[in-house]
């Protein structure tokens, strides 16, 4: 099941302090849902920087996020209202840290 109404609930104690939400995004992601996130955190509080972070897929398995893809997820979470929409990679996945 989805934890939308967790998810929310505890924002609204984190937000207290510096917070910002990170989305980790798969080939599976939509944009209907990172637009869900997206509104949800702006109707909170539009200044809460929302991260986008691809998925950097294993040599076994997943498959990347396209940058097609990509962009389409950041225009959507932009339209939400949301002042501050980033993408970063996993750079510890580049840096080979676990």
């Amino acid at each position: 099941r989805a934890f939308w109404d967790e998810h929310l609930r505890f924002l609204k104690i984190a937000r207290r302090k510096t917070v910002f939400v990170k989305v980790v995004v798969t080939s599976d992601t939509t944009a209907r849902e990172i637009g869900k996130a997206a509104s949800a955190v702006s109707a909170l509080d539009r200044t809460i920087p929302f991260i986008l972070q691809p998925v950097t897929p294993l040599k076994r398995s997943g498959k990347a996020t396209g940058d097609k893809a990509l962009m389409q997820f950041m225009e959507s979470a932009a339209r939400s209202g949301l002042k501050y929409v980033r993408a970063i990679p996993q750079a510890h996945k580049i840096m080979g840290i676990r």
